[in-house]
């Protein structure tokens, strides 16, 4: 699944008894196989995670299937952000500006 989805990262060549212990732990702890689908698709549409970033650091499988990576991946928190014109971040919700309790 991940090398079929993550393209741009490198791929995983062998499942190491470490590798399925992560796996395992990570579906043993409430995720899904469709989370992980989700965890996946995220990685690859995240500009950050394939290395735009001031390092040029690229995640990894391993990297991905760790509890606490793999938490702030599905949350959103590497979802490349589109700007409006206004250079306003805009993530894709409908909320209108006059809706906002300040």
């Amino acid at each position: 699944m991940y090398n079929e989805t993550c393209v741009s990262f490198p791929k995983c060549m062998k499942i190491s008894e470490n590798r399925k212990k992560s796996i395992r732990a990570r579906l043993n702890s409430g995720y899904t196989v469709d989370d992980f689908q989700s965890l996946f698709s995220k990685a690859e549409s995240s500009s950050f995670l394939k290395g735009a970033n001031k390092n040029n650091w690229r995640a990894t499988f391993d990297w991905l299937i760790k509890d606490a990576n793999m938490a702030k991946v599905l949350d959103g928190n590497y979802d490349d952000v589109k700007r409006t014109q206004n250079g306003l971040a805009d993530c894709g919700g409908e909320t209108k500006f006059e809706d906002l309790e300040v």
